[in-house]
């Protein structure tokens, strides 16, 4: 391996393995051993190369193995004063969010009394039955989003003191949901509310099954899709007025903005955070490959919290990511001018992420839809424009109803299409293939996957070079 070669994802996929093996394996006189050795080894023959490549291995495994320690020493029952440390999450009248206490314990809590809101100082007091079962995938999640392996249930709160400007941000998106409710009415209002802040909850049953069923469901996770359609949209109009150095540093603190007010999901931090990272290299004049920007910006996730590895919004959103930049790198976006381009281009955008995330959409799930294909070609080019003439009519929502009404109508149109869309690939029975594909399928499947897109650009390298002779 030539030092050319060697790139930080490289580094980081090492971390990252070793972090896996921390959870699953224990660490041991031996293991310990075999790295010295192994180490001393690389050393003496300077691959030093090789050896950080272990070490960063080896760091992964130690610094996992750190975190399940702490996060799985269970609590004293009582009171514990602390804060809470997630955005809050409301599914069927229950909030659930992770809890910090000042002693160092962290908790997922889930409650329908209280409603408190991030970084809100709380104590919670709990008994011996409060605590939830849970069994080991769902003790992963709770591990992922609230670095907690204990639920505690319906414990008594008491809030100390709120965070004014966290309430005033979760106020803000209560006001735009209100709007939009009015503006679209029934689940095209909840679909508004979707595409740009996220969230499906008040859907109607036979809308949500037809999303399911048509392979739809991700438009209301809002994921790198929609962020880079507001933060590109957002910095083309900020740079209309003013300098490309002011315009970088709004769309900065848009993203912020935005990942908080959408309730900071994994996806939208992967996708705030490559963002970021690529807003700041440009203020500062320099490229960056996409795969280093996906590689560091997962690492930044991971590095405060390792069990984000095992969050499944995490893992779909970077093999999504990973999927666009690894198979369709080297397409040339100056051709996609053309209508018939553009669209074939949105095709394979589709196909590719698709593709990428169903091994763990079927290992996950158990279940894909064969024509989400279809359906996701024809609704995500409108999508863009949706969201901006939903983003228009929030905006003047806030001056006037009736302006907003209005404004809204394109909206209303584009939302129509979209819905009757979905509605019509949902009544498909035969839509949705139940299949389950254990681990060592994913592994094949990914596998197989890799191994094609190998194969299929070994033959155009091979093409290209014919041609230059």
């Amino acid at each position: 391996m030539s030092k050319k070669s060697i790139g930080p994802q490289f580094f980081i996929l090492c971390f990252v393995l070793g972090a896996i093996g921390g959870f699953y394996l224990a660490f041991n006189y031996f293991f310990g051993l075999t790295f010295i050795i192994l180490s001393l080894l690389l050393i003496s023959r300077r691959k030093f190369i090789y050896f950080a490549l272990l070490s960063s291995f080896f760091v992964g495994f130690v610094y996992m193995q750190v975190f399940v320690l702490f996060s799985k020493v269970e609590p004293d029952v009582g009171c514990l004063r602390g804060r809470v440390s997630t955005v809050v999450s409301q599914s069927k009248g229950t909030n659930r969010f992770g809890f910090s206490a000042f002693s160092g314990e962290r908790l997922a809590i889930e409650t329908s009394q209280e409603n408190p809101h991030l970084i809100d100082e709380i104590e919670v007091c709990f008994a011996k039955s409060n605590f939830k079962e849970v069994d080991g995938s769902y003790e992963k999640l709770l591990l992922a989003r609230y670095q907690s392996a204990y639920l505690i249930s319906d414990p008594q709160i008491t809030i100390f003191n709120e965070s004014s400007p966290v309430v005033g941000l979760f106020k803000i998106r209560e006001k735009i949901e209100k709007i939009l409710k009015k503006i679209f009415i029934g689940d095209k209002g909840v679909l508004a509310i979707g595409l740009i802040l996220g969230g499906s909850q008040d859907f109607s049953n036979e809308f949500k099954e037809a999303m399911q069923k048509s392979g739809t469901s991700h438009l209301v996770a809002v994921s790198g899709y929609n962020v880079s359609i507001i933060t590109i949209g957002f910095f083309l109009f900020i740079r209309q007025i003013f300098s490309r150095k002011i315009a970088i540093i709004a769309s900065i603190f848009l993203l912020i903005f935005f990942c908080l007010i959408t309730g900071a999901s994994a996806s939208v931090v992967r996708a705030s955070a490559m963002g970021l990272l690529y807003l700041l290299a440009k203020a500062f004049g320099r490229k960056v490959a996409p795969l280093h920007l996906l590689a560091i910006a997962g690492f930044l996730m991971i590095l405060p919290n390792p069990f984000t590895l095992f969050d499944i919004g995490f893992q779909l959103s970077f093999a999504a990511t990973f999927g666009l930049i690894f198979a369709l790198e080297g397409v040339d976006f100056s051709k996609t001018k053309k209508l018939y381009s553009l669209l074939a281009l949105i095709f394979a955008e589709t196909a590719v992420a698709q593709l990428f995330t169903l091994p763990l959409i079927l290992y996950y799930f158990g279940q894909s839809s064969f024509l989400s294909l279809i359906a996701n070609a024809l609704i995500l080019p409108a999508v863009p424009f949706t969201m901006g003439f939903v983003a228009l009519s929030v905006v003047a929502g806030l001056m006037s109803f009736s302006l907003g009404l209005f404004l809204g109508t394109a909206g209303e149109i584009l939302l129509t299409f979209i819905s009757a869309i979905i509605r019509y690939f949902g009544s498909i029975d035969l839509a949705l293939v139940r299949f389950h594909l254990p681990l060592y399928g994913v592994i094949v499947m990914y596998g197989l996957i890799f191994c094609l897109w190998f194969f299929i650009a070994k033959k155009k390298n091979e093409k290209s070079a014919r041609e230059n002779i």
